[in-house]
């Protein structure tokens, strides 16, 4: 039984180590851009997002490049290479969804959501600014 019992602790020790090295860093700041395919043209918006990572924990803002304003993400979650959150937008009162992949200094993937009353799905593109 002390054997066994002596490796535990370095065991857990290793694949906490393992488990924090798989997540990428994706704090400071994103440029990007968020296209919507509008039935035969694209809708292109310019957007700007700040990510903070504390503790396990992913918070941050987002907003377009030419607004000042910006809105807090929520429920926000980075799991492995995945970054997911909300965002609400004030002039249509709707929320979206993220789902993003990391790769390196790049995150890409698809924003949904619901605006008056219309299903809203768009390629999502960021860059991490230096």
């Amino acid at each position: 039984m002390y054997k066994a019992s002596r490796w535990i602790f370095p065991l857990s020790l290793l694949v906490t180590v393992m488990l924090m090295a798989q997540t990428p860093s994706v704090a400071g700041k994103w440029a990007g851009l968020i296209e919507i395919d509008d039935g035969g043209s694209t809708i292109e918006t310019s957007v700007e997002l700040v990510l903070e990572q504390k503790d396990g924990r992913l918070s941050g803002k987002i907003g377009r490049t030419e607004d000042v304003e910006r809105v807090e993400i929520r429920n926000a979650k980075i799991e492995g290479d995945k970054v997911t959150f909300d965002a609400s937008s004030v002039e249509v009162m709707a929320s979206m969804k993220f789902f993003l992949t990391v790769q390196g200094e790049r995150m890409q993937g698809e924003m949904k959501g619901d605006a008056e009353g219309t299903d809203i799905v768009a390629k999502v593109s960021f860059s991490k600014v230096k």
